[in-house]
């Protein structure tokens, strides 16, 4: 599937609000951005061009190359421990025990910590041309396994590229495409893809709100911004060609198994699906948004690829 293994890569804790991990709260999407503090340990390791594998501490989530770097400076607002014999920064506050904060060094429990107001530097990286989700589930030991050091607690760990490639070798051919095409050289194909993505996304945020066209509202973790078009043949993103998608619908739209029909703009679910109560309620029902024109024609374009051709097979 290689031609080599002299890439290098990086098992990342992804920031979801479920794990905790240095720098929580990052605006970062899960598939397309991921930041970093440049105070973590091998944090200026991490290059253009590196392989980047992301888990939750109990599965993987996906792995992608990484496109581009940005160096960035915020002012923050960390909880320091009270406790003079220990000043751990960073303690975290938890959402149902009191006292609200406990310090995970000298187990100290307040409800009144230091609070310093810092800046600090950042990196950003944008990874999501080549993401691939993993819907299969492999779990935290095997994440752990494929990392040179399986026994560090860093929040980034250098990875054995063998043991990476032998990970994901179980997967289907289709699944890894968006992955191999970039370690073969297909490099505008897949970095243009995403480049302008979050700028695509935080326009459809402001023009729909946090909602997803097929689904309804939902929290912005939830939602990406979907191309209604191939982005790869035309290299560019249209402002009126693209909804935001909760994430398990964007990619069944993109394989056309949800589509639109555009003879009253209700969503036909593919029979593949019909067994699934949550997409299958879906059939028929209308979307959770208004459309402009420009809009209906992407979605017409769609339909034609997807359902007319099942219709002429």
């Amino acid at each position: 599937m290689y031609n080599n293994l002299e890439f290098k890569a990086w098992l990342c804790i992804a920031s979801d609000g479920s794990t905790v991990r240095v720098g929580d709260n990052f605006d970062e999407i899960i598939g397309e951005t991921y930041i970093w503090p440049k105070s973590i340990p091998q944090a200026k390791e991490m290059a253009v061009g590196d392989a980047i594998v992301l888990w939750d501490k109990s599965r993987l989530l996906g792995f992608s190359w990484i496109e581009q770097i940005e160096e960035k400076v915020e002012t923050i607002e960390r909880y320091r421990c009270p406790n003079p014999n220990c000043r751990r920064l960073d303690i975290r506050e938890r959402e149902t025990k009191s006292p609200r904060f406990k310090c995970g060094k000298c187990t100290l429990e307040t409800d009144d910590p230091d609070i310093e107001t810092l800046e600090e530097e950042f990196f950003k990286a944008y990874y999501g041309a080549g993401w691939v989700s993993v819907e299969t589930f492999i779990d935290a030991e095997t994440c752990r396994l494929i990392t040179v050091n399986p026994n560090t607690q860093h929040s980034i760990r250098a990875i054995d590229r063998s043991m990476f490639v032998q990970t994901i070798g179980a997967l289907s051919e289709l699944s890894l495409r968006p992955f191999t095409r970039r370690t073969h050289g297909h490099v505008l194909a897949t970095v243009r893809v995403r480049i302008g993505q979050g700028e695509f996304r935080r326009k459809l945020r402001e023009e729909f709100g946090d909602v997803c066209a097929f689904t309804g509202p939902n929290h912005p973790a939830a939602l990406e911004a979907a191309h209604l078009y191939s982005y790869a043949e035309y290299g560019i993103h249209h402002d009126d060609g693209g909804l935001l998608l909760r994430r398990d619908i964007h990619r069944l739209f993109d394989k056309g198994l949800i589509a639109v029909n555009p003879n009253d703009w209700t969503m036909d679910v593919h029979a593949d699906l019909q067994m699934f109560g949550d997409y299958a309620n879906l059939h028929g029902k209308k979307l959770a948004i208004d459309l402009r024109k420009r809009v209906e024609g992407w979605l017409e374009k769609h339909w034609d690829e997807f359902r007319n051709k099942d219709n002429s097979a």
